[in-house]
Protein backbone atom coordinates (compact mmCIF):
# COMPACT_ATOMS: atom_id res chain seq x y z
CA UNK A 1 0.00 0.00 0.00
CA UNK A 2 1.13 3.93 -0.30
CA UNK A 3 1.71 4.16 3.34
CA UNK A 4 4.01 1.03 3.38
CA UNK A 5 5.79 2.71 0.79
CA UNK A 6 6.30 6.07 2.95
CA UNK A 7 7.26 3.77 5.41
CA UNK A 8 9.87 1.83 3.64
CA UNK A 9 11.48 5.04 2.05
CA UNK A 10 11.44 6.91 5.56
CA UNK A 11 12.91 3.83 6.66
CA UNK A 12 15.63 3.22 4.05
CA UNK A 13 16.53 7.66 4.28
CA UNK A 14 17.26 6.87 7.84
CA UNK A 15 19.70 4.01 7.15
CA UNK A 16 21.36 6.21 4.72
CA UNK A 17 21.67 8.76 6.66
CA UNK A 18 23.01 6.56 9.75
CA UNK A 19 25.44 4.73 7.18
CA UNK A 20 26.70 8.40 5.83
CA UNK A 21 27.47 9.58 9.00
CA UNK A 22 29.45 6.52 9.96
CA UNK A 23 31.74 7.44 7.34
CA UNK A 24 31.43 10.96 7.09
CA UNK A 25 34.82 11.65 8.37
CA UNK A 26 36.55 8.63 7.11
CA UNK A 27 36.02 8.00 3.63
CA UNK A 28 34.22 10.14 0.48
CA UNK A 29 30.65 8.52 -0.11
CA UNK A 30 28.75 8.04 -2.67
CA UNK A 31 24.36 7.30 -2.41
CA UNK A 32 23.19 5.70 -5.27
CA UNK A 33 19.27 6.41 -5.55
CA UNK A 34 16.81 4.59 -8.18
CA UNK A 35 15.90 7.97 -9.73
CA UNK A 36 16.99 11.78 -10.28
CA UNK A 37 14.01 12.67 -8.38
CA UNK A 38 15.03 10.30 -5.44
CA UNK A 39 18.23 11.95 -5.60
CA UNK A 40 16.87 15.19 -4.82
CA UNK A 41 14.30 13.81 -2.32
CA UNK A 42 17.61 11.97 -0.20
CA UNK A 43 19.75 15.04 -0.35
CA UNK A 44 17.00 17.09 1.19
CA UNK A 45 16.12 14.32 4.13
CA UNK A 46 19.95 13.61 4.58
CA UNK A 47 20.47 17.35 4.86
CA UNK A 48 17.83 17.43 7.24
CA UNK A 49 18.49 15.18 9.44
CA UNK A 50 21.99 16.73 9.62
CA UNK A 51 20.33 19.92 10.69
CA UNK A 52 18.10 18.65 12.66
CA UNK A 53 20.92 16.53 14.64
CA UNK A 54 23.40 19.10 14.65
CA UNK A 55 25.95 16.83 12.69
CA UNK A 56 25.82 19.29 9.45
CA UNK A 57 29.27 20.08 10.22
CA UNK A 58 30.26 16.23 10.30
CA UNK A 59 28.61 15.55 6.95
CA UNK A 60 29.22 18.69 4.94
CA UNK A 61 32.98 20.43 5.70
CA UNK A 62 32.07 23.13 2.52
CA UNK A 63 30.08 25.75 2.67
CA UNK A 64 26.91 24.91 0.56
CA UNK A 65 23.86 26.81 -0.87
CA UNK A 66 19.73 25.74 -0.26
CA UNK A 67 18.38 22.81 -1.87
Amino acid sequence: SEKKAIERFQVMNEVCYEKLLDQAEKNQTLVFVHSRKETAKTARFVCGMAIEKETITRVCREKIGPL
